[in-house]
């Protein structure tokens, strides 16, 4: 299926099925979900969504921030049309909504037509710009004047330190570089590249095994995922099931 590209905030489990249904029924394709902001800020970049569904009581998830919190975050770092959920209708949460400049505005409970309909009002409101090409490489600095060429296929894992990141590279290097992670996140998104810690990315490329409840190994090396980031990578791990 080929049609707009939505993503789900939402800490309801039966409501992300509903969602899905519905929009899955009227030719759109929905690229993820998550029931916390923290995990939806950590896929949203690789998967990026055309338009993103967001509910502003996210109180039943896994994580601390609420809908609009997640919402302002997201405009940073990937900036996309947003339309919001929510079952309170009351003038403090309207004129809340207002502020956090969201496209659309849908009370619960809502009809099909309702959400399709604001979901076509949102990719109406902003132009549709295409996404630039992903360099394949980066440049990093060695030194005060040198910078080597290094293949981002190559990078096994990115961990952070402050406001350093090291590169891993699949032969064993490591490279320094003075920028925040979220920064690196924000500047070069990469579609196999995904936040599993606060202060982790790892290549799933380089992915070779996964262990319950929460252990991710990648290049001989074993991650443990962040609570924060648990749903959203075992979302992006194609899991055969038996049965």
């Amino acid at each position: 299926m080929n049609g707009p590209r939505v993503y789900i905030i939402e800490d309801e489990v039966l409501t992300i099925q509903n969602l899905t249904l519905i929009l899955e029924r009227a030719g759109y394709t929905v690229v993820g979900a998550a029931r916390s902001g923290e995990a939806a800020l950590a896929q949203i970049p690789s998967v990026r969504p055309q338009v993103v569904l967001v509910d502003v009581d996210l109180s039943q998830g896994e994580g601390e921030l609420d809908g609009l919190q997640a919402l302002r975050r997201l405009q940073q770092v990937y900036p996309v049309p947003c339309v919001l959920l929510t079952a309170q209708r009351d003038p403090a949460t309207l004129r809340q909504s207002l502020r956090s400049h969201a496209v659309g505005f849908i009370g619960k409970p809502f009809s099909d037509n309702e959400l399709i309909f604001n979901l076509e009002k949102a990719l109406e409101a902003v132009p549709a710009i295409p996404s630039p090409a992903v360099p394949p490489y980066l440049f990093i600095p060695k030194g005060a004047r040198q910078h080597i060429k290094v293949q981002l296929e190559e990078v096994c894992y990115i961990q952070a330190s402050n406001q350093y990141i090291t590169l891993h590279t699949c032969d064993q290097q490591q490279h320094l570089v003075s920028l925040g992670i979220g920064q690196f996140e924000q500047r070069h998104p990469h579609p196999d590249f995904i936040r599993i810690h606060r202060s982790t990315i790892v290549n799933l490329r380089h992915a070779t095994g996964f262990e319950e409840p929460a252990t991710l190994f990648v290049c001989g090396e074993a991650f443990h995922l962040g609570k924060n980031y648990r749903q959203a990578v075992k979302q992006r791990l194609p899991f055969l099931r038996s049965g």
